[in-house]
């Protein structure tokens, strides 16, 4: 319809300060929610895995550089994500989302 050219870029945790904020953010929420706790304590090792795989925020410009200046860029471009995620992105949503259920009533 509009013919505007779209890239997806997936970034994992680099180390700036965004994700250094982010576990006092999420404490924070945990804390005060009464409806997420139960979810959210559930989640928080997942969290803080992915968070300890820090990258140097160079490689993400990089990348990004590369996906601007490319004639054909690809549609997508994973950026330092672990490969939990990058295993997830393979399944369909309807499977992600059962094992993120799993992963919330254990």
């Amino acid at each position: 319809m509009f013919n505007i050219p779209v890239v997806k870029i997936q970034p994992g945790s680099f180390d700036t300060g965004l994700t250094r904020s982010i576990d006092d953010q999420f404490n924070t929420v945990l804390c005060n929610t009464k409806y997420y706790h139960k979810i959210l304590t559930r989640m928080k090792p997942l969290m803080e895995h992915e968070l300890n795989q820090k990258h140097d925020p160079a490689s993400l410009v990089r990348v990004v550089l590369y996906a601007l200046e490319s004639k054909h860029p690809k549609l997508n471009y994973r950026v330092g994500t672990g490969k939990l995620l990058a295993l997830l992105e393979i399944l369909p949503d309807m499977c992600i989302d059962r094992l993120y259920r799993l992963v919330a009533n254990r």
